[in-house]
């Protein structure tokens, strides 16, 4: 696989702008202790917690979704995207599952999978810079460096002081 751009640039799974969005969704239920544990960096605990949720609710969206973040995060991107899968099929609006998914399609060597799922998901975000990161990554894979350049001139845009 080409090389990788930091997860400061290129996002990562449990970054605190995800976790910032997970805790809203979640509201105050069952899903917080979970939360908490991906924060801690506790990616077993935040697995287990969310498959509690979801022995009672097989259906609740954000549960697939901690359930994919703590899947990621120990390496297992396969279990992963069966779970970003379960997630998106319960959250179909949630765009931010796209970017989700197309960081992990980049992780597994598919650039032109995470290009059209970042690309989805900017269309509707359009200066996240985690998702301009990664898109420029995917592109910069395909040997598109022009076009690279460019998803990162976008990120800076978007935040000119990080």
């Amino acid at each position: 696989m080409a090389g990788a751009l930091s997860d400061d640039v290129a996002g990562d799974a449990s970054s605190a702008r995800t976790l910032e969005r997970l805790r809203g969704q979640a509201g105050s239920g069952a899903l917080q202790p979970a939360i908490l544990a991906l924060d801690q960096g506790r990616y077993a605990d935040a697995l287990t917690l969310a498959q509690a949720v979801l022995a009672g609710d097989p259906a609740e969206g954000q549960a697939w979704r901690i359930a994919a973040v703590a899947e990621e995060k120990q390496g297992r991107y396969v279990e992963a995207l069966a779970a970003y899968e379960a997630a998106l099929a319960r959250l179909p609006d949630e765009t931010v599952i796209a970017a989700d998914l197309g960081r992990l399609a980049r992780r597994l060597a598919m650039p032109e999978i995470a290009e059209k799922l970042l690309r989805r998901y900017l269309s509707t975000d359009p200066r996240a810079p985690e998702a301009q990161g990664n898109l420029a990554a995917a592109l910069r894979d395909q040997h598109r460096y022009a076009d690279a350049i460019e998803s990162l001139r976008n990120m800076v845009a978007g935040e000119p002081d990080n």
